[in-house]
């Protein structure tokens, strides 16, 4: 094809301000390309600040933002050829462009999954390092993310036009990308400096606090992003040209003719069903439990609740990337392409060993489904089992197969493939098998007690002062009540009954004994109904689990915050608000049974559960959540003889759980409610 320029253009004469020039002119003279970019951008933003936490449109929600990024990975090659054919002088409709997004969206995807995975990385590792209480994350933090960006963003200048205009590999683009960037320095410093991500670090680092002013600065954000890509990709036309009036978008690359044989057929379907099947499920998810919980947080007051949500968020990503990887293999093998043998074998050993260290710490996940799916069978629960049996068994045979068959299935993978796909792949679930190690309940409890053996406490008296918060902020002050509260020295096992106020929004507690302390307690800000035998009944602050209390000095005054829970009384089928009179035999009643609870102030969503325990220890499981509503009615199958079911409730606001449920009787309380259900 000819250039869009002549041969004899030198930077003399067209230069990088010329390159931005010639991309405006190009925008301006067909504003539907840049106002597709924009909705594009900020559809995601839309839904997200749109959705309510719990709202039964979540699933509708996760496809639209997945069909968006699906679609913003071919967009990104659609508006270069946009710039190509402006550059050309010729015209170019949006509907053409639309039609060039689909041959773009996999080598798009395959060229940024390897920077993601090392980005997410640092993520995780940075999080894992420091671990905010109450503040924002230290300077290097932000420098490290910073500079990361930076060397990706200059990295890849080069790389996405390649894609565009030159190759549909992902190696080979990344190839010509870095040698171009080598080979015409000092001339492309000023492309290199500019690429359109790097315009945008400031406003990433240090985002407007005011929604208005962030919608108005994303338009203009997105445009001189656009001009940075135009005028790269000028610079990249005028020395090396284009494939095609499309690009890149159709090219072969000497793909081979042939169809795949059967069965490389059959294990690439199948690497592709199961692949997109597992990027739904982590889609959700990262929806569910990252990005709307992230959303909707207090920055100000929940650092740590955000700074934990955004660690969990990684590894969902990892987990996501992980499931994209094995859809881009299965893609690979049925199109013949060189680099899905080195894929798939890294992904199936890597899921292996999944596996392995799954079944090795926490025991067989696919039992656990299996009696979960047996009490309440459906479409979801069929096909999450169906995934962790059928996982680690498509893993073994695509090893076997390749083994077998590989060299008739595919090329020969190149080293370079090889080297990157086990380097993307050991980062990534050497992260996930990382964070596995490190929150295992085993080693955390070692890591406490080495931490208890190395503090020296000083014999003395000393001060506690509890800051109950509720929903990531300060309990609300006006009221005052009692606080039935128990400390119990770590280091003696010594435990310390006592009774307090809460008043003007603390607990005060003096004259305490020096020590490492841990803390429960009760606030009774129901007063009709006491404390009961418990912590507290019906509408009481309790907490659940206090945190660790150094008091190791004479005189030393330690303040802290305690995330307190409001105790959910059920309404139906019995009412838990003053207690039951009855004794701790189940009440037997008939399904369908409705089941209702009193409202918790601050709650967005309610999460339920409901186990039915047999002789044999055998549990079955149905839960879900549902948003504002407070009454559930669920189908249950009679009980036999020795069996029943346990129901739990939960409350959650905008930072994490508000709400616990506990149940007090004659003589006893738990922390469920039992019942059967006749014949």
């Amino acid at each position: 094809m000819g250039r869009p320029f002549p041969p004899e253009s030198s930077p003399s004469r067209v230069g990088f301000v010329a390159d931005v020039a010639s991309a405006a002119k190009a925008l301006l003279s067909q504003p539907s390309v840049p106002l597709v970019s924009l909705a594009v951008w900020l559809l995601p933003s839309v839904i997200i600040a749109s959705t309510v936490p719990g709202h039964r449109s979540v699933g509708p929600v996760l496809a639209i933002m997945l069909a968006t990024t699906v679609f913003q990975l071919g967009w990104y090659g659609a508006e270069r050829v946009f710039f190509q054919r402006r550059f050309h002088g010729e015209p170019v409709a949006v509907r053409h462009l639309l039609g060039l997004v689909g041959p773009f969206i996999g080598r798009f995807f395959a060229v940024g999954l390897p920077f993601g995975i090392v980005l997410s990385g640092f993520f995780f590792a940075a999080f894992s390092v420091h671990r905010p209480g109450g503040g924002p994350m230290p300077g290097w933090f932000h420098v490290g993310a910073a500079l990361l960006l930076l060397g990706m963003d200059f990295a890849l200048t080069f790389v996405t036009p390649a894609l565009a205009y030159t190759t549909r590999s992902a190696s080979r683009a990344m190839g010509i990308g870095f040698a171009m960037i080598r080979q015409t320095w000092p001339r492309s410093a000023l492309y290199v400096l500019c690429p359109p991500l790097a315009l945008n670090l400031l406003h990433l680092i240090h985002p407007v606090s005011n929604s208005a002013v962030q919608w108005a600065i994303n338009p203009l954000l997105l445009f001189v992003s656009l001009l940075a890509k135009g005028a790269i990709a000028a610079f990249y036309l005028r020395e090396r040209g284009t494939y095609s009036k499309d690009g890149a978008a159709y090219i072969t690359d000497g793909v081979p003719a042939a169809p795949a044989p059967l069965g490389a057929i059959i294990l690439g379907w199948t690497l592709i069903i199961g692949g997109i099947l597992r990027a739904l499920f982590g889609g959700f998810e990262i929806l569910i439990y990252g990005i709307l919980p992230l959303r909707s947080s207090n920055a100000p007051l929940d650092a740590e609740v955000r700074a934990s949500i955004v660690n969990s968020l990684v590894g969902l990503g990892l987990g996501a990337g992980m499931a994209l990887v094995v859809l881009a293999s299965g893609i690979a093998l049925v199109k013949r392409r060189s680099w899905g043998r080195p894929w798939i074998v890294c992904v199936s050993v890597a899921t292996l060993w999944e596996f392995a260290w799954t079944v090795l710490g926490t025991g067989n996940a696919a039992s656990r489904l299996w009696e979960m799916f047996r009490f309440t069978p459906g479409i979801i629960g069929g096909v999450r089992l169906l995934l962790v049996i059928g996982t680690p068994v498509v893993a073994v045979l695509a090893l076997l197969l390749l083994a077998a068959r590989g060299r008739r299935w595919l090329p020969p993978s190149p080293r370079g493939q090889w080297v990157v796909a086990a380097l993307v792949i050991v980062v990534a679930n050497g992260t996930i098998s990382y964070r596995l190690w490190r929150d295992d309940p085993q080693r955390r409890q070692q890591r406490f007690e080495q931490e208890l053996a190395a503090l020296s406490v000083e014999p003395g008296k000393g001060r506690l002062v509890i800051v109950p918060t509720f929903d990531g902020a300060p309990l609300d002050a006006i009221f005052e009540a009692a606080v039935k509260a128990r400390l119990q020295e770590h280091k003696t096992n010594k435990r310390l009954e006592l009774t307090a106020r809460y008043r003007n929004g603390v607990i005060d507690v003096p004259d305490v004994d020096t020590g490492v302390y841990g803390l429960t307690f009760g606030i009774d800000a129901n007063t009709e109904n006491g404390f009961g035998d418990g912590w507290g009944m019906p509408g009481d602050f309790i907490s659940y689990g206090g945190g660790r209390w150094d008091l190791l000095r004479n005189g030393l005054t330690v303040r802290q915050e305690v995330p307190v829970y409001r105790i959910m009384r059920l309404l139906q089928p019995e009412d838990t608000g003053f207690g039951l009179t009855r004794g701790s035999i189940p009440p037997e009643f008939r399904s369908p049974l409705t089941i209702a609870w009193e409202p918790v102030s601050g709650a967005r969503t309610y999460g339920y559960s409901i186990v039915r325990r047999s002789p044999d220890r055998s549990q079955r499981y149905v839960a879900g959540n549902q948003g504002p509503n407070t009454t559930w009615t669920v189908e249950l199958p009679p009980t036999k003889p020795g069996e029943t079911y346990v129901l739990d409730l939960h409350a959650y606001g905008k930072s994490g759980q508000v709400g616990i449920f506990e149940v007090q009787g004659a003589g006893w309380r738990g922390f469920d409610y039992q019942f059967r259900i006749a014949e």
